[in-house]
């Protein structure tokens, strides 16, 4: 499968729905399990794509971009995992694999909620650095010729998916400062900054 566009990240940065447990509500109360059935629901119904099941393939490279402070995060991450790595699983020659990829102001949220996850490279936890320029690929080109470069994670996955958050009711379920440039390049995002101030206020 080629590299997605950034068109195609953003419509496929939703199968976790606005939040694992709707909108507007707060984390849910209750054993794994419960958490269990409601991710399932979730992945089983992505907004604008049919069951992630269906779009998984053995040996895919599944991305699971974490922009947002997410209610009950590290269980989630684990559970995910038990959902979709026996389906990209393969063989011995071809391997699926998932992982999460943390914005660096998705960590600093959870941190302050009082929620802390580890990142760790080895369990498939990496922080997003944006000023590692070996850490981006270019993915287009914008206005004035200004190179648009996002994490080489994302632009090599299979499949992106997105877990963030949603302030309340009738917030967007999606929008481009979740993936982009939450996780561009360093340069990438002061030019959005500067381009788009009310897009860096609702970020920080």
């Amino acid at each position: 499968m080629g590299s997605p566009t950034l068109n195609e990240l953003l419509e496929l940065a939703g199968p976790v729905k606005a939040n694992h447990d709707g909108e507007g509500k707060t984390a849910p109360e209750g054993d794994s399990s419960s958490l269990q059935k409601m991710l399932r629901a979730a992945l089983g119904a992505p907004v604008g794509l049919e069951s992630i099941r269906h779009v998984l393939v053995p040996g895919d490279r599944v991305v699971v971009a974490v922009s947002g402070s997410v209610p009950r995060l590290a269980e989630l991450m684990d559970l995910l995992r038990q959902e979709l790595q026996p389906v990209v699983a393969g063989s011995e020659e071809l391997v699926g694999t998932v992982e999460f990829l943390v914005a660096p102001a998705a960590l600093a949220r959870m941190k302050e909620s009082g929620q802390p996850i580890r990142v760790d490279e080895a369990k498939g936890v990496v922080l997003h650095d944006p000023a590692e320029p070996a850490d981006h690929a270019l993915l287009a080109t914008g206005c004035d010729d200004e190179p648009l470069q996002i994490n080489r994670r994302l632009f090599d996955a299979d499949v992106v998916v997105l877990m963030t958050s949603r302030a309340g009711k009738g917030t967007p379920r999606q929008g481009p400062t979740d993936v982009f440039p939450q996780f561009g390049s360093a340069t990438c995002q002061e030019n959005q900054r500067r381009q788009k101030p009310s897009h860096a206020a609702r970020d920080r």
